[in-house]
């Protein structure tokens, strides 16, 4: 089965394991608004995806016990977990950013300013963080519903059938991936004000924010299956390698028109994100362009000084640069995967996968 074929069908296996624990989440409720509000998560998690962590998660277990197949649907109710540590972040990523859209629909703060327009009466509020009411409640409703699915995760960890102590170990791992995708958050926020930033200030912030979860699924879900301890540090390693890599080819989707991101062109730039390839650029160019790039950075920027932007960064040779760098990255990963001597079918999954990151465009 090819790589695509395999996303395709545990996707649908994920899919329908979220949809069974949030509808049984939701049946238990007394309150109408608070019914309406999970459903809103409910349908926000199920929101168009390709499933990355969680399907990992299920062909890490399958990969690394012998074949693992006749088994693997042990795997399959706590596939959810890391799909909805990953979308807690989302929803949280979405306030700071200020974001109107997330996979094509409303986000979630927008979802609940339109409830609160269609519902109440909306007003000037008085207060030093927002100008009416439907905003406060908008931003204080994404907030809790962010932070509600995060605390999901432990029930649907403490509430399945695994071992009392593999539960104690998900819990801390989720929570320590959890964890490091902040800190990572943070660190994308302080590098984005600062001009010049160092390549491994980039590379500390997208390990921490990008590939914790990934690395935390992948282990998690071949611990399910007794892995050896030298198989987990093997796939930790692999997932890192293969997580910062996916990171740089979206760097690089977010200034070619032909890719699709899903996004306009030079978001990342309008946001004044500091990626590799403007952490690149900004070091290789000239006064003249540097200053020019970072003028365009975090700004509302006309369509054509973005167009000078992204012709100052391919110019300075950060495509380049980055692409060679995450193809690295990825014949990293493949030597990683080596030493986890998994099944024939997941070795060839993962190696697939590594592939997947760095020659996707979209």
């Amino acid at each position: 089965m090819e790589f695509i074929d395999i996303i395709e069908k545990y996707r649908n296996i994920v899919d329908a394991e979220i949809g069974k624990f949030f509808d049984a989440k939701i049946a238990a409720l007394q309150d109408d608004f608070l019914r309406e509000s999970y459903g809103h998560l409910k349908e926000f998690v199920l929101g168009p995806g390709k499933r990355l962590r969680p399907v990992s998660m299920i062909m890490a277990f399958s990969a690394v016990n012998g074949s693992g197949g006749e088994k693997e649907e042990m795997a399959y109710p706590l596939s959810i977990v890391p799909e909805m540590v990953h979308c807690s972040t989302l929803i949280h990523d979405d306030l700071i950013d200020e974001d109107k859209i997330r996979r094509h629909k409303p986000t979630m703060h927008k979802l609940f300013e339109q409830k609160f327009r269609e519902k109440f009466n909306d007003r000037h509020h008085y207060g030093d963080l927002f100008s009416s009411h439907s905003k406060r409640f908008a931003v204080s409703m994404a907030m809790l519903q962010g932070n509600i699915l995060n605390s999901m995760v432990s029930s649907c960890i403490m509430e399945s059938g695994l071992k009392e102590s593999l539960k104690n170990k998900a819990v801390r791992m989720f929570n320590g991936a959890y964890s490091k995708t902040n800190e990572g958050q943070m660190l994308d926020l302080a590098i984005s004000e600062k001009d010049i930033v160092a390549e491994e200030e980039y590379m500390r912030m997208a390990s921490a924010k990008t590939a914790s979860l990934f690395s935390a699924s992948l282990k998690f879900g071949a611990m399910m299956n007794n892995a050896r301890p030298s198989q987990l540090d093997a796939l930790g390693n692999y997932s890192n390698a293969v997580a910062l890599a996916f990171q740089i080819q979206d760097d690089i989707m977010d200034i070619i028109r032909e890719m699709e991101k899903g996004r306009a062109i030079g978001t990342d730039i309008r946001k004044g994100n500091k990626t590799l390839i403007t952490v690149y650029a900004l070091e290789k160019s000239s006064e003249d362009d540097k200053k020019a790039l970072l003028g365009v950075l975090g700004s509302s920027a006309s369509e054509k000084d973005m167009e000078k932007a992204i012709e100052i960064i391919k110019a300075s040779g950060a495509l380049e640069y980055a692409a060679n760098y995450a193809n690295e990255l990825a014949k990293a990963a493949k030597e990683h995967l080596k030493k986890a001597k998994l099944n024939e079918q997941g070795h060839k999954f993962f190696e697939d996968f590594a592939e997947f990151a760095v020659k996707r465009k979209s």
